[in-house]
């Protein structure tokens, strides 16, 4: 009975121990005091560079969100007054000494044309004949970590419909300046491959602003744009077709401003039946 008690108490307070040794601000398992309370690396790091950077967040909801080793990431407002409630102390943090602010400092330092110029001639003396490296690929657009992703999403989908208005606008520079919607029109066979290096090259410029696809290498960036542009397509067609009021009028609604009737589907081969070398109810089938 002793015994089995003693391995009762030993295993309540090893339990004890686990539970304390928990972060304040998430419950993940923690790595020791930062900032005058128990917590984990990430909670750690992320309340550094909240005080350093002095960011500013916003709850999308009513200020208490739930924050936890699971979704801790998708409320940062409230994820950062959970820190501040459980008692992080934001003049403990020194940005001077931060690690990431020495390092910043350090590269715009190396970063410096004094720097550089010292750097290449002293190379030049080491160095017994010149070595040519490859060119690094670089991104064309820099990913903002304090932006929500879906919010750029939707903001580069506007610009991306923007300037698909811009390719398909009428002629007159009074409706092109104006912002005048392209009114839609019947589509007929062969105006949908017309139109399609338009398309991809839109669909190529709106995936080069999701992290991390403009640091892939070429080949990853083909195969994966082959693969996902097909899924993009279909969506947003639907998706035309549902903002466009075809749901109600049995339209399906393309990109570059046609629509196929789905009642009356014999008229989109019919102006050009004879360049497909079909006739329209071979087409149709």
């Amino acid at each position: 009975m002793d015994s089995e008690l003693a391995v009762k108490v030993d295993d309540d307070s090893t339990t004890s121990m686990v539970e304390e040794q928990k972060c304040f601000v998430c419950s993940a398992p923690s790595n020791g005091h930062h900032f005058g309370v128990l917590s984990c690396a990430a909670c750690n790091a992320f309340f550094r560079r909240s005080v350093a950077e002095k960011r500013k967040y916003a709850c999308r909801k009513s200020g208490n969100c739930a924050v936890d080793q699971e979704i801790r990431c998708i409320c940062r407002a409230c994820r950062f007054q959970k820190c501040i409630a459980v008692g992080m102390d934001q003049t403990a943090v020194q940005p001077h000494r931060d690690v990431i602010g020495q390092k910043r400092k350090r590269s715009r330092a190396h970063s410096s044309p004094e720097h550089q110029f010292s750097n290449a001639k002293t190379e030049a003396k080491r160095a017994p004949s010149p070595v040519l490296n490859p060119p690094q690929p670089q991104a064309s657009h820099k990913y903002d970590k304090s932006k929500n992703l879906i919010e750029c999403l939707i903001e580069q989908y506007r610009k991306l419909n923007e300037r698909r208005r811009l390719f398909y606008a009428p002629g007159t520079i009074r409706d092109i300046l104006g912002g005048k919607e392209m009114p839609l029109k019947p589509a007929r066979v062969g105006q949908s491959e017309r139109s399609l290096r338009t398309e991809v090259g839109l669909a190529i410029e709106l995936f080069n602003t999701i992290h991390p696809f403009p640091k892939l290498l070429l080949d990853d960036k083909v195969r994966l744009f082959k693969h996902a542009s097909i899924m993009y397509a279909v969506l947003e067609k639907n998706f035309l077709s549902a903002r466009g009021g075809g749901v109600q009028a049995n339209r399906m609604i393309f990109s570059n401003f046609t629509y196929v009737d789905l009642d009356n589907y014999e008229e989109y081969y019919r102006s050009e039946g004879a360049n497909i070398g079909m006739d329209p109810e071979t087409a149709k089938k």
